[in-house]
């Protein structure tokens, strides 16, 4: 038997010490389970198996759900917690001491994408119960490292985490958990928590190394039904996906692959060989594949866009509900972008893909074989626009779920980013349309203030003078996002007013305005929620959730005051104001989501726009007809008319009172086909 190294005897001694029972908990004379007992009659203590939510559970009195300790009780247990603590800080103090020894690793991986390397995962299996793992990884200029630590409890669960090291911005990462038998406690910068834990639940770490998807998918392989709780929330569930022979100089090894479901939109892919060791992690951006698999990596690869493209043409052929002959659409208030107005208790009729009639319902004859859809009390929209729309699955689902039926695209020539939108693969998503954008663009990887602002004439004659820099000027230089294809936003500043705002043209001269993303950028704290997504936050996957949380500009720790995230807030409502300026001189407006999550920074920018002064009806407006019309297609979409192609949305409420309501979604037609929001959701696990 291998002997266990002194980290892992030192967590196993006080995982002993905490599961061992106390004598006070065992019927005398009994080496069976703790009596368990209800509250005294007439205590008025807490009725069930925990105590009132403002008691402390393990405090010495009558409410505790349970009979009263004896004496000497509360000093035993607390001493022995003590000895817990001291038993893990111990621990913890000695895993510090001992670095990474890159002469100590007993498993490699690269990371490829194409056929490229992009990094490294190094474990080093300290003992059968301890690891330590180095992390690797550089895309598009951007480079995470991380030193990770591990060790399991008697569940084979992890007991202590620590990682440190910097994420892809730069920022530092020091995060660490400790689980005991009652207790879980976990901080990252910016976040902490505690959660009390009577059943196995399983700590993500908010900075991941790709060897902690393995220890997730071996606990979920011993977990009753294959699905655990997981802190801080969410449930994982685990599902096969098949097996592959993988073909090296020792020989044929068979892997089986798994998929985990309830971290992202889509399963995360795990493979795993025959001693249940990590062999490959298949991530949409890249692969993770043991070094001595690394001619796989493709195979892994082609597996997963397979599942991915049947995964797809699934839900194209569940989630659409094509009508047989005329959809009647009736009762419903009509949204006009033209008049910015609804027009009430209308009659929409769509034969086909198109339109064919619209009028007051009064007024209009339904043929007796059409479906009839009540839109009472309800506003019905032309589909929404994204100028600027993610086209990587699953963002198609999450599109159409906001009522986004159009979107515009500068990649649509890559196949990999828009094959969920071919319709020769009978999948599901919005209509895309190649845009050509005439952007500013500037050599330089990184762009500095003090660089010279270009100008162009049309914001000269608003008496503007634009300048690139990075989201913010407190972000140092090493710190900075590059500006490139996959950023949304670039910032102008230097307004001839002395005042500072933000946007990002592209279709000039139109200003594109995605202000959910810079909204994200200049508000969000480190590890907190996006302020302008605490509403749906609730509602998405854990990781999807984190990324949210993990993905904003902040300044150097030195300089993450108060008077910093101020100036920041300022800066955001001077970019409003600004908005609303433009507005007023008639600069074409348009509203996008600037790459951000899909659907949700839609409205959200168009909730900004209101801030910023705009009405609901010419938000709206802007975010319809406008937008199609500079995609020059205002004449087959944009607006609820005959002979245009019949791209609708119902949302419950009034978004024209309150722009809020338009997350209301209920229903979408794309092309004369019914799609429920609440269905689209669902199927990329995003809660009601």
């Amino acid at each position: 038997m291998r002997r266990l190294g002194p980290f892992s005897a030192l967590v196993t001694a006080a995982s002993r010490l905490v599961t061992s029972r106390p004598v006070a908990d065992r019927n005398p004379g009994d080496a069976g389970p703790p009596r368990l007992a209800g509250p005294r009659p007439g205590s008025g203590c807490h009725d069930g198996a925990s105590p009132p939510r403002h008691r402390i559970a393990d405090a010495p009195g009558p409410c505790r759900g349970g009979p009263s300790r004896p004496r000497g009780w509360a000093p035993v247990r607390l001493a022995k917690r003590l000895a817990v603590v001291s038993l893990l800080l111990l621990a913890c103090a000695h895993a510090r001491a001992q670095p990474f020894d890159p002469n100590t690793v007993t498993r490699r991986y690269v990371v490829v994408r194409d056929g490229e390397v992009l990094g490294e995962q190094l474990v080093a299996d300290v003992d059968p119960k301890t690891m330590r793992v180095r992390w690797s990884l550089e895309i598009e200029g951007r480079h995470t490292k991380l030193d990770a630590g591990y060790a399991l409890g008697n569940d084979n669960h992890p007991a202590w985490i620590e990682t440190v090291g910097h994420d892809a911005f730069g920022r530092p990462v020091d995060e660490r958990f400790v689980r005991t038998r009652r207790e879980a406690n976990w901080h990252t910068r910016g976040e902490r928590g505690r959660r009390r834990t009577r059943r196995p639940h399983f700590y993500l770490s908010f900075d991941r190394v790709p060897e902690e998807y393995a220890l997730l998918t071996r606990a979920l392989l011993a977990a009753p039904k294959r699905t655990l709780p997981l802190l801080p929330s969410g449930r994982a569930k685990l599902t096969q996906l098949g097996e592959l022979d993988l073909a090296s100089g020792r020989g044929t090894t068979r892997v089986r692959g798994y998929g985990i479901l309830g971290l992202e939109h889509v399963p995360v892919e795990v493979w795993l060989g025959p001693d249940a060791s990590l062999v490959a992690l298949a991530h949409a951006d890249y692969t993770v594949v043991r070094d001595r698999w690394q001619s796989a990596a493709a195979r892994f690869e082609a597996e997963r866009r397979r599942r991915a493209l049947e995964r797809q043409q699934t839900w194209a052929q569940q989630l659409r509900r094509s009508v047989p002959t005329t959809l009647a659409i009736v009762n419903a208030d009509v949204f006009d972008p033209t008049r910015q107005i609804a027009l009430p208790a209308q009659t929409v009729l769509i034969t086909g893909d198109r339109v064919s009639t619209v009028g007051p319902t009064a007024e209009i004859r339904i043929p007796p074989d059409s479906r009839r859809l009540d839109a009472r009390r309800a506003l019905l929209l032309p589909g929404l626009w994204d100028l600027d729309g993610r086209t990587k699955p699953p963002d198609g689902l999450l599109h159409l779920a906001a009522g986004v039926t159009s979107i515009g695209s500068r990649d649509h020539a890559d196949p990999r980013r828009t094959h969920w939108l071919d319709p020769a693969t009978g999948t599901l998503g919005p209509r895309v349309h190649h845009v050509v954008a005439h952007e500013f663009r500037l050599n330089d990887p990184c762009v500095s203030p003090s660089d010279p602002p270009p100008t162009t004439p049309w914001l000269e004659a608003s008496q503007f003078r634009v300048g690139f820099v990075t989201a913010a000027q407190d972000v140092p230089v090493d710190q900075r996002i590059c500006i490139g294809h996959d950023l949304a936003f670039v910032v102008l500043h230097e307004l001839v007013s002395s005042t500072a705002g933000a946007a990002w043209t592209a279709l000039s001269p139109t200003v594109r305005l995605p202000l959910a993303g810079i909204e994200h950028a200049l508000l969000s704290r480190p590890r907190e929620p996006s302020p302008g997504f605490a509403r749906i936050t609730p509602r998405l996957p854990l990781l999807v959730r984190r990324a949210l949380a993990g993905g904003a500009l902040v300044p150097a720790p030195s300089k993450a005051s108060g008077s910093a995230y101020s100036a920041r807030r300022q800066q955001f409502t001077t970019l409003l104001e600004a908005v609303s300026r433009w507005h007023e001189d008639g600069l074409p407006l348009i509203p996008t989501s600037g790459g951000g999550l899909p659907g949700f920074a839609l409205h959200r920018t168009l909730e900004q726009l209101v801030a910023a002064g705009l009405s609901p009806a010419q938000a709206l407006a802007l975010a319809t007809l406008e937008s199609a019309k500079r995609a020059g297609l205002d004449h087959e979409v944009g607006s609820v008319e005959p002979g245009k192609l019949a791209d609708l949305v119902l949302a419950r409420g009034d978004p024209l009172s309150n722009i809020a309501e338009l997350g209301r979604v209920e229903w979408v037609v794309l092309g004369g086909e019914i799609l429920h929001a609440s269905d689209l959701y669902a199927a990329v696990h995003v809660s009601e």
